[in-house]
């Protein structure tokens, strides 16, 4: 049975505005603004880069939902439009503003463990097959014959995403990867990965990220550090 959540992970935010990128998953996060209520947060799956804007100093503590997990308050089927705002009745009053900020990330890290524990579902088998296959740029075949309509369905049914999401996705941050790792010319590094060329393979960098080829490559150690963290196609029984 594979994981249904990749990671768990914290930050505090040093700004009015985060820039998220599409990284295919889902996060549970519990929020915690200075000196509010604590929130709990499903987030959708994106399809653009976009900012978001808490006060700066919030503190987050998430963990990132493998593909096609889904909580048990979904009915069964992924929730997967724009971010949700989850009941926060079961929130314990522990989980308030402080000025210690480590107990309170410590905290709230146990308690959703615990809830991920008790509401949390695991995605199918063949679900992570299909995005590793991805990943590794090789054709995949489903374990039983079904038609491409028929397995596609499949597909959004678990995901809430067709393949060409998920294969837009991951050929992006191959590429966002590849050219932030080198200085080996665009051009050529548009016709190894299939573009058409460079022009086409800006767009779909600045599309899909918000960042033109030299911008990644401007901030190259920061680049390189988000696209190594876990996202769709990270597989953590393979060790990345």
């Amino acid at each position: 049975m594979s994981d249904p959540y990749l990671c768990q992970w914290t930050l505090q935010s040093a700004t009015d505005e985060l820039l998220i990128w599409p990284d295919g998953c889902r996060d549970v996060i519990l929020v915690f603004a200075p000196d509010q209520p604590a929130q709990l947060l499903l987030t959708g799956l994106d399809q653009l880069p976009r900012s978001v804007c808490y006060p700066a100093g919030t503190l987050f503590v998430g963990a990132r939902l493998a593909v096609g997990s889904f909580l048990s308050l979904e009915r069964c089927l992924p929730f997967v439009g724009d971010d949700r705002w989850l009941p926060s009745s079961e929130l314990p009053a522990v989980l308030t503003w402080e000025d210690s900020l480590p107990a309170l990330a410590e905290v709230g890290r146990g308690w959703l463990s615990q809830f991920l524990h008790a509401n949390l579902q695991p995605p199918q088998d063949w679900v992570v097959d299909y995005l590793q296959f991805l990943k590794l740029a090789l054709p995949f075949v489903p374990h039983r014959q079904v038609s491409d309509r028929s397995f596609r369905r499949q597909l959004v049914r678990a995901t809430g995403a067709p393949p060409r999401y998920w294969q837009n996705l991951a050929r992006v941050r191959r590429t966002a990867g590849v050219v932030a790792a080198s200085d080996e010319p665009l051009a050529a590094v548009a016709a190894d990965l299939g573009f058409v060329d460079q022009a086409h393979l800006s767009r779909c960098l600045v599309q899909w990220l918000g960042q033109t080829p030299g911008r990644l490559r401007k901030n190259r150690a920061s680049v390189l550090a988000r696209l190594a963290a876990p996202d769709a196609f990270f597989n953590p029984a393979a060790g990345g």
